[in-house]
Formats: C-alpha cells, sequence, structure tokens
C-alpha cells in the first residue's frame, strides 16, 4: 500500500528551500560591505596618478566587477604584509546610492602577493587566481617594472624628441604595448655640438643595438653605424648633420624577453676635418720668427707644441678667418755657424696623431757678430750679480702673460706687418739677449742708427709693461704688442710713460740722449725684440718686417 505524501508537507518544503538558500546567502556575504554588494561605479587611481572610472552596467564594467570580485574570498592576514613593500598601490573608491567605501589594493608581478586594504587597516590577501586575471588586464600597467618609457641619455642630456614604440610582458606571456609609446615632437632637439670623441649613450635597460644615421643638410646619408664609429667618420670640410639614433629591444621567441621594443630620436651634431697645422717655413736664420697657423682647431688653449732638446713652447693663439695662428721662434742655437736641426711636435684633441715639422736653423757668417761692447765696459757691467739681477728680473716680465690685445693695429693676430722703421735716427741692437737657456749677454747682429736722434719711439701700438732701471740696459721700457711679442727699449736717459699705458705707433716714450753705460758716445739706445721667452733676430726683424 502506497504512502501519500500530506500536501503541507510538500508546501512547507517549497516554503523552507528558498528560506535555507537566503539564509545561506547571508551568512557566506555578511562581511562584504554594502558598498561592495551595491556597488554602481568605481574610480580607479594608480601611482602615477592616472584615473580610470568604471560603471555597473556602462564604460569598464568588467573592471568594476574584477575588483568587486577579488574582494570575495579574500583572507585576513592581519597586519601589513611585508611583501607590501615590492608592490604598485591603486587607490580604488566604490560608490552606491547611499554610501561610498575606499580600499587600497597592493599588486605585485607575483600574484600570490596581492592585497587590499579597507578604511579599518584590515589587510587582505586578494585569491591568486583573482589577482593574476587583473595583471594580466589592461589596467595593471603600472604594476609592471618594464611598462615604464625607457631612459635615454646622450653626452648627459636626456632625450625627449622622437618615436617610441614600447611593449612589456604581462603575467600569461602575452606583450602590450605600454602607454608611453607614441611620437614626441613638440620637445626641442638637443645639440651634440662638434663630435670629436665616440657619443656616450646610456640607455636603461641596456639595448642589443644602437645605430646612428647622419644625413647632411641637403638630406643625403653621409654615415651609418655605431657611435664609434661615427666618432672615427671623418669629413672634407665641416659638416652639419642631423642625426637620427635608432635605439632596438628585441623580444625572444618565447615570451622570456621582459620588454622589446624601438625608438627613433632626432640630434644635431657636426664634424669637423682633423686639424691641420702648417708653418710659414721650415727652414730659418736664427732668431726668426715663425707662423704656426692651425685649422680646424676647436680649442687653441689645448694646443701643444714641443721642440726637440728644448722645452714645450708656451705659445698665445689667435683665432682669425676660422684658424688659430700663434707666432714661435727657436731662438739662437748654441752653435752660431753651422746648421742646426730641430723636430717641432704639435699635438691637440682635434687630431688623432700629432704633426711633426723637421725645422733648420741656418748657420750664421762671421761677419754677422760685431763685439760691440768694449772689453773693459764687460768687465765692469756684465759682473754675476749684474747678470743675476737682469736674468732674474726678464724673466718675471717674460712670466707675465700677455694681457694687450689691439683691435685695429698691425700687431693684432691676423692683420697687419710690424715694420721696423729705419728711416728714423737712433740705434736699434740687440746688445741685451733674452733667452731662458742662456747665462750670457752678448751683442749679437749689427747696430743700427746714427747719433742725432734724442726721441725714441714705439716701434708697433702696445702696451707698456715695464719701466725701470738695471746696471745692464740703463734706463729699460718693456712693451707687450700682444701674441707674445714685446719690445724692450734699453739705455734710455729718460723715461716719460708709465706702466699700463696703451700707446700707438711711433709714440715718444722717454729720452735716449747720453744714457746707459756708453753715455760718452752720445745717444746710444738698444732694442731687443722677444717671442715669448726667446730672443728675435732683430736684424732680419728690421729686413723682412713680422707678418701674421
Amino acid at each position: 500500500m502506497k504512502k501519500r505524501i500530506p500536501l503541507f508537507a510538500v508546501g512547507f518544503l517549497i516554503l523552507l528551500i528558498p528560506t535555507f538558500i537566503m539564509l545561506s546567502f547571508y551568512f557566506s556575504n555578511r562581511d562584504i560591505p554594502v558598498e561592495i554588494r551595491t556597488a554602481k561605479k568605481m574610480v580607479l587611481i594608480s601611482e602615477d596618478q592616472k584615473s580610470v572610472h568604471a560603471q555597473k552596467d556602462g564604460s569598464n564594467s568588467e573592471l568594476l566587477a574584477m575588483f568587486c570580485d577579488m574582494t570575495f574570498d579574500a583572507k585576513l592576514v592581519g597586519k601589513k604584509p611585508k611583501e607590501i613593500a615590492n608592490t604598485v598601490a591603486y587607490n580604488v573608491t566604490f560608490y552606491t546610492d547611499t554610501v561610498n567605501g575606499e580600499y587600497r589594493f597592493y599588486f605585485g608581478e607575483n600574484p600570490a602577493y596581492c592585497y587590499f586594504v579597507k578604511s579599518n587597516n584590515a589587510y587582505y590577501r586578494i585569491v591568486t587566481e583573482k589577482a593574476a586575471a587583473f595583471l594580466n588586464s589592461d589596467f595593471s600597467e603600472s604594476v609592471y617594472k618594464y611598462s615604464a618609457a625607457p631612459d635615454i641619455s646622450v653626452n648627459g642630456q636626456v632625450l625627449r624628441n622622437g618615436e617610441l614604440e614600447w611593449e612589456y610582458r604581462r603575467l600569461d606571456g602575452s606583450y602590450k604595448r605600454a602607454s608611453c609609446s607614441g611620437k614626441n615632437d613638440t620637445a626641442t632637439v638637443p645639440s651634440l655640438g662638434i663630435v670629436k670623441e665616440e657619443i656616450q649613450i646610456n640607455c636603461t635597460p641596456v639595448p642589443d643595438s644602437v645605430i646612428l644615421s647622419a644625413y647632411s643638410e641637403t638630406g643625403e646619408k653621409e654615415f651609418e653605424g655605431t657611435a664609434q664609429e661615427f666618432a672615427d667618420f671623418t669629413v672634407k670640410e665641416i659638416t652639419s648633420f642631423t642625426v637620427v639614433l635608432t635605439v632596438n629591444w628585441d623580444k625572444d621567441e618565447q615570451g622570456k624577453a621582459p620588454f622589446g621594443g624601438k625608438a627613433v630620436y632626432l640630434l644635431y651634431a657636426s664634424k669637423h676635418p682633423p686639424a691641420r697645422f702648417s708653418l710659414s717655413k721650415t727652414e730659418v736664420e736664427a732668431g726668426e720668427a715663425i707662423l704656426l697657423t692651425g685649422k680646424y682647431v676647436t680649442d687653441p688653449d689645448k694646443i701643444t707644441v714641443k721642440v726637440s732638446s728644448l722645452q714645450e713652447l708656451k705659445l698665445q693663439f689667435r683665432q682669425s678667418d676660422g684658424q688659430v695662428k700663434a707666432l714661435l721662434t727657436l731662438g739662437f742655437p748654441d752653435s752660431y755657424f753651422t746648421d742646426t736641426e730641430y723636430e717641432l711636435t704639435v699635438t691637440c684633441p682635434d687630431m688623432k696623431e700629432p704633426t711633426v715639422f723637421k725645422i733648420t736653423v741656418k748657420g750664421q757668417s762671421y761677419d754677422r757678430f760685431i763685439d760691440y761692447v768694449k772689453q773693459d765696459v764687460l768687465d765692469a757691467t756684465y759682473t754675476e750679480k749684474t747678470r743675476a739681477e737682469f736674468a732674474d728680473l726678464a724673466q718675471r716680465i717674460i712670466a707675465q702673460p700677455s694681457t694687450y690685445c689691439p683691435e685695429n693695429a698691425t700687431l693684432v693676430f691676423g692683420e697687419g706687418v710690424l715694420r721696423w722703421d729705419t728711416n728714423r735716427h737712433y740705434s736699434y741692437g740687440t746688445s741685451v739677449m733674452i733667452a731662458s737657456d742662456k747665462s750670457e749677454y752678448r751683442a749679437l747682429d749689427k747696430m743700427y742708427g746714427s747719433y742725432s736722434a734724442s726721441r725714441p719711439v714705439t716701434v708697433a701700438e702696445g702696451k707698456v709693461v715695464y719701466t725701470g732701471e738695471t746696471a745692464l740696459t740703463g734706463k729699460l721700457v718693456v712693451i707687450d704688442h700682444g701674441n707674445g711679442l714685446r719690445s724692450w727699449y734699453c739705455n734710455l736717459s729718460e723715461i716719460t710713460v708709465a706702466v699700463g699705458d696703451v700707446l700707438g705707433q711711433g709714440i715718444v716714450i722717454g729720452n735716449c740722449r747720453g744714457g746707459g753705460f756708453n753715455g760718452q758716445a752720445g745717444i746710444n739706445m738698444h732694442v731687443a725684440l722677444t717671442l715669448h721667452d726667446r730672443a728675435l733676430n732683430l736684424d732680419i726683424a728690421i729686413r723682412d718686417g713680422i707678418e701674421y
């Protein structure tokens, strides 16, 4: 006999089942705040202050659902986990019709250590699978270290103007185009100036290749290669380039590289040919001035000039018409009567190898050397004391840097001619020699002039750098003509100028009547000419002039 279930029992079960389901849902979700259960929209703000808005039935609804889901089944961990130090924080605000809730989510590239914290400072660990879903989404870019644009600098200048295509690898191994990708043509194009050495390119992360392409002003590609090859690349004339810098980061086929991309930047640069030097003469007379000319030199102060058996020459270079020029002399060799060979070596950063010149100083015939000073006068005046006194004075004067540089005078570098006026009626000579490598001062070269003049004048425009008196020179005036060239006026009986005076050519500087040790002979002024720390041959200066 079949038993029948009373109808009231069936009805009771029908009512009991929904009630049980509702109670189960209540107890399982009683810890979920109302702003999560009933959230209608959300605002997500990353550490780099980028914000994303999400609405339940609108834009980015999947993001809202994702963050709400991450709060379900999260495990309460209590105090702040130490792994948070290696995470990126997101501020999230959930909005409902009646209440708002603020949360802070922490995500790292390892989904096992992602957390959120509520306003009551209770920390929860997000379920790994749910954190992984976010890390593989389009909203997790700032979590990844290599999603940021690479840092590229050239010679210390950070590059901004260019085009970047950049991808980073997400948790699932796929590559995502980073938001830093794109073209920036508003930033200033940096200039590298004159490229002489290898361009220093610093990239983080380290790229797989860096290629430079140089285009001339006409748009023709003149070069393509590495930074070192561009430094070694030579041109025939000064050339300005637009340089395209292409940097590549390769992605491997297995998807293990955490990033990949390509950057293209613009730079301005110029190349100069290697520096070239020339001498006005390679066969000279003793004490003759030589003109050293350099082309394509960027910094004259870095030029060094050395002569075999002599110290480094301290030359004073001046720029003129795209060139640098300096006067030099090898002075008077120890052997006056035979040819002397010298090797002059010029170095500067603008050329890889030094330039070497062979210079011959021709021997002088005996009749060019006249012992003008009488022996008794020589014995009385050229004593150890007087020589030491004058040597000290001479070196102090020579050591003074040349402070005078006339703008429109005969001695301006690159302009004009210094001519010694032999028509004036006073004597010239080099009875006092100024040379750092000699201890004797003798009467070299012929004396010029008559004994009818009494007013010594300047041989060229310049600035007075010394006035005084010594036993060897009598009253002395020294004038700086610039470029290391100075004139010395000895045996004056009177000085009418002062240190610091700037004088034109032909200006009276004193009186020479009866001055010096040979005053009994009448007018007896001596004139010497020095270039840097060496005496010039006054006879040649009068005969040929000094052009530069």
